[in-house]
This record gives C-alpha cells, sequence and structure tokens, in this order.
C-alpha cells in the first residue's frame, strides 16, 4: 500500500493578529496551515487574502517564499509530517480542493479564534479559523488527530497528532535556506 506525507506548518508571524494570539496564549506558534505536496511549496490555510491588509480573510494558499512570511524573516516556524494511506490522502486532497474551488464563500471565524480561547465549542457554516479548519479536514478523512473538537484546537495542540513527525523548526528564513526553491 503506497504511502503519503502531508504536512502541518505553523508560524507565529509579527502580524496585529498573531502578536494578539501570542499575548493571550504565550504559545510558540498562532498559525497552521496544511501543505498537500513534498515539495513544501504551497499549503492552505485561513488568513489573510492580500499581503498587506489584515481583511478581507478567509481559506487562501500560502507560501514561505513570499508575503508576510518574506518580509518577516525571523518568523518562528515548525513543520509536522503525518503519513496517510492512499485513501486518506484521496479524501483530504479532495475535501480541500472542493473547499478551495469556492474560496471566497469561506471566511475567517473570528469570533471562533475567541471562543478557542476559552474552550468553548462554536462552529458557523463557512467560517473557519486556521488551526480549526486543519483539525476539521483532518478529522473529516479519518486521519487520526487529537481528541479534541476543532472549533477549540489551537496551532500548538496539532504537534500534538500521535503520528506527526517533526521535520523541521528554526525561523521561515532558516527553511528558505535550506530548502531553496524557485517558486516563481
Amino acid at each position: 500500500m503506497q504511502e503519503h506525507h502531508i504536512y502541518i506548518i505553523l508560524t507565529r508571524s509579527n502580524t496585529f493578529l498573531s502578536r494578539i494570539i501570542y499575548h493571550l496564549t504565550h504559545e510558540p506558534y498562532t498559525h497552521s496551515g496544511i501543505c498537500l505536496d513534498q515539495q513544501l511549496g504551497w499549503f492552505y490555510a485561513f488568513s489573510r487574502r492580500f499581503s498587506y491588509s489584515m481583511w478581507p480573510a478567509g481559506l487562501t494558499k500560502e507560501t514561505l517564499y513570499e508575503g508576510v512570511f518574506r518580509r518577516q524573516k525571523n518568523i518562528p516556524c515548525a513543520i509536522y509530517r503525518l503519513d496517510l494511506t492512499q485513501q486518506q490522502f484521496d479524501t483530504l486532497k479532495k475535501s480541500i480542493s472542493l473547499m478551495y474551488e469556492h474560496h471566497l464563500s469561506y471566511h475567517y471565524h473570528l469570533i471562533g479564534t475567541i471562543k478557542c480561547k476559552f474552550g468553548i465549542i462554536h462552529k458557523r457554516p463557512h467560517y473557519y479559523f486556521c488551526s480549526q479548519f486543519v483539525a476539521e479536514v483532518l478529522k473529516n478523512a479519518n486521519i487520526e488527530t487529537i481528541d479534541k473538537d476543532p472549533s477549540i484546537t489551537r496551532p500548538t495542540d496539532l504537534t500534538k497528532i500521535p503520528n506527526a513527525t517533526l521535520v523541521f523548526t528554526g525561523t521561515v528564513e532558516d527553511f528558505c535556506k535550506k530548502y531553496k526553491q524557485p517558486l516563481f
């Protein structure tokens, strides 16, 4: 049986929202995304749609080589690999692809982020924050995660997924130097 690898990308930038989340949680990471390819090029996340503006925000494709990540070189970063079966990978890829086809219908769940801080489960159709999105798509693909509702899952919680293997830790700048990839 063929095994597939996906990656969970965790960061903590110096954006306004990231600083607020860090101030409230004091956790090492405030943002998460999910990458389906081994080149670690583009990953899916719930974040700002435009590099220089916090709003609008929703389902996006990001890369560690552009935007906020390119402007802020000392962003802490960790990347975890998950090993999946073919069926899990196909289900996950289909789910994310379907969501991304309608990405403008998805919005950032600011109220959910606040309620997550207090452990209050709050779900709203088409609204997610980054770690809620990652936890939800993993759960929907029958991938073992943590025993926590996606709506109260924080980025750092994703490091506790039983099958998660740490493959990189450092800064985004360290990552870009180590894995030089021409994406343009």
